[in-house]
């Protein structure tokens, strides 16, 4: 499982607090309801470019498996088994 949460790279996750921004930036982070859609929004990121980084690393891994400098890539080493 630990593989698999590495694969998604969780410190790029970091980027998508940025949709709490504009709302703090318009002083409405106080108002109901704008902290839950802002949490919505986050986690919709989060699993959008985690499934991203997935889609992208098994393309990567299929269409490079003939490079011989790409096989130590996570996909050729057999990290997602």
């Amino acid at each position: 499982m630990a593989v698999w949460l590495r694969a998604t790279r969780p410190r790029q996750w970091t980027k998508n607090v940025l949709v709490f921004a504009a709302p703090t930036a318009a002083g409405s982070i106080t108002q109901p309801g704008v902290v839950a859609r802002s949490a919505v929004a986050f986690l919709v990121f989060v699993a959008a470019s985690a499934s991203t980084y997935l889609v992208n690393d098994v393309v990567d891994g299929t269409m490079t498996g003939s490079i011989r400098s790409r096989r130590a890539g996570r996909w050729h080493r057999g990290s997602f088994q």
